[in-house]
Order: structure tokens, then C-alpha cells, then sequence
């Protein structure tokens, strides 16, 4: 009988556990990058829930998407005004110091931010209202039907003449 040697964290040089580059999460993460779609498209995740916004990282992440969280919405511009330009923006419209109504108020006034594309999601039962006075078009309702996300992600991440 053939066994795989087991490889724990401390094998890994972050500390978390080793993936098999034969499972087939790594084959699909591989084959994801064959065929183009994950041109390094960068996605700026801003979401106050910790184990949310670390479940939605993985989760895109495992597509192939380059991920940067941040936890409000200040954070979020901070991270915006150091360079990172991302495809999309995937912003919680309830988180402390700043909520998405100021948040895309500081972005939709800076030319250099306003452009990027905004998926709101949020457990309110308003979100489609919230999100229309946010000026965005897509919205999502908490909890997430990631595959719909998924989908939502990718429309904003092909070239512009395939929108």
C-alpha cells in the first residue's frame, strides 16, 4: 500500500498547511491560470467580520483572484491611495469608523478612485435600496451565494469590450 508522507505546518514556511500540488484544488487553481482567467485580477475585499472576510479571501483566492483585505472603510482607501489598483471593490455597507456610504462618498470624490467597480453586500434587508443610493449596480445579500459572487466578480474583471 502506498502512503503519501503527511506534511504539517510547520513544513510551510507561513505556517499553514501544505497543499498537494496534485489535489485537485491546486490542478483547478492551475488550470484557472491556463486559461487566462485570473489575468491578475486584484480584488479589494472590505468587510469588518473577520472569519467572513477570511472565508470570501480563501474562497477567491482558490479562483485564482489576488486578494487584499481591508477591515473599514478607511483602511480600504488607505490601501487604495498606496497604489493598489483593483479590478473590483467588494465593500460591506455596515463596519465601524467608516461605513460604505462614506466610504464611497471619499472614493466617488477622488478621480483617481472613482472608476474602480463597487459589489456591495450587507445582511440589511434593503440592500438593492442601499446600494442604488450608493450609486452601485451589483449587490449581494448576506449570507453570500458565492457562486453568484463569483459571477458578479467575473463580469467586472474581463476586458471592457466583453462587458
Amino acid at each position: 500500500m502506498f502512503m503519501r508522507e503527511a506534511r504539517t505546518r510547520a513544513d510551510s514556511p507561513r505556517g499553514h498547511q501544505a497543499q498537494d500540488p496534485t489535489s485537485r484544488r491546486a490542478f483547478a487553481h492551475r488550470s484557472l491560470r491556463r486559461s487566462g482567467e485570473c489575468r491578475a485580477h486584484r480584488i479589494l475585499l472590505v468587510d469588518d467580520n473577520v472569519d467572513s472576510s477570511a472565508t470570501i479571501e480563501g474562497f477567491l483566492r482558490a479562483h485564482g483572484f489576488d486578494v487584499t483585505a481591508a477591515f473599514d472603510g478607511q483602511q480600504a482607501l488607505d490601501v487604495l491611495r498606496a497604489g493598489f489598483r483593483p479590478s473590483v471593490i467588494l465593500l460591506d455597507v455596515m463596519m465601524p469608523k467608516m461605513d460604505a456610504h462614506a466610504f464611497r462618498a471619499e472614493q466617488r470624490g477622488d478621480a483617481a478612485l472613482a472608476a474602480i467597480p463597487v459589489i456591495v453586500f450587507s445582511g440589511a434587508y434593503d440592500v438593492g435600496a442601499i446600494a442604488e443610493r450608493l450609486g452601485v449596480r451589483d449587490y449581494f445579500t448576506k449570507p453570500l451565494d458565492i457562486q453568484r459572487l463569483l459571477d458578479g466578480i467575473r463580469r467586472h474583471c474581463r476586458p471592457a469590450a466583453d462587458r
